[in-house]
């Protein structure tokens, strides 16, 4: 097994045109602007979690396979090494449009969406040592759509939908309590949202507002005084565009 030297950005699946999910995996190398495709994913997901595991592997799990409202309880483990996938245990609860982040060597995945279109609250939490799913302290307000992100040994939840509206709510998860906790809301509701950490803050990209309007917008949020303040918009309005960082 070769080291790799470079920093690489993977996206995986996602849903194409025509609405269609896809098992596509793809990779950007940041030092040479160049992209290449790798192995699929074993099956097609869309609005699945995805996470960096302690050993440098990635769990992508839960999601919509084929289409909504088409939920899994898979979960498959990618190593970016070997270009190769495996099998990780199943989840407990079958959902899409979660929200999902490493907390502390354990992977979270927060919200969604069921079958039956029934709004959740749902924590479930994979401990990649023992190849387990527990269940966690469920979120205080049931919501899909939303973004997931660690910072400081403590999990964000932040907007989302909860069947009828956008939102801007924003709880924040501490696992020494075992207790989730409402915060300073997002400057407008937001859902299918992407957020990331940045020197000591959380920064959210775009997402869809009130009337499924893309937004341009981006908020940072300070944990150190609860509050947002607003970011250099970004070119071109979207949502629903995750992806996960991999330098090595």
């Amino acid at each position: 097994m070769g080291i790799r030297k470079f920093t690489s950005i993977l996206t995986f699946g996602g849903e194409t045109v025509g609405a269609v999910a896809s098992a596509n995996v793809e990779e950007f190398f940041c030092e040479t602007n160049s992209w290449s495709s790798n192995a699929s994913m074993p099956e097609t997901r869309e609005e699945q979690a995805g996470g960096l595991l302690p050993n440098g592997t990635i769990i992508i799990s839960h999601g919509f396979i084929t289409a909504p409202p088409n939920t899994t309880n898979t979960a498959r483990i990618y190593d970016p090494l070997s270009d190769t996938w495996s099998n990780a245990a199943n989840a407990a609860v079958a959902r899409g449009s979660v929200g999902g982040d490493m907390l502390n060597g354990l992977f979270y995945v927060v919200g969604g969406t069921d079958s039956a279109n029934n709004i959740l609250d749902t924590v479930e939490i994979y401990d990649p040592h023992t190849n387990t799913w527990s269940l966690g302290t469920p979120l205080l307000s049931p919501r899909t759509q939303l973004a997931a992100v660690s910072l400081n040994g403590l999990l964000y939840a932040i907007g989302g939908f909860n069947g009828s509206n956008e939102l801007s709510t924003n709880e924040v998860f501490n696992p020494l309590t075992n207790t989730w906790t409402a915060l300073a809301p997002l400057p407008q509701p937001l859902a299918f949202l992407s957020a990331v950490t940045f020197t000591g803050k959380i920064y959210v990209f775009g997402g869809r507002g009130p009337g499924f309007t893309p937004s341009n917008t981006v908020y940072i949020y300070d944990p150190a005084t609860n509050s947002w303040t607003s970011g250099a918009s970004m070119p071109t309005a979207r949502a629903l565009f995750p992806c996960i960082s991999l330098s090595m």
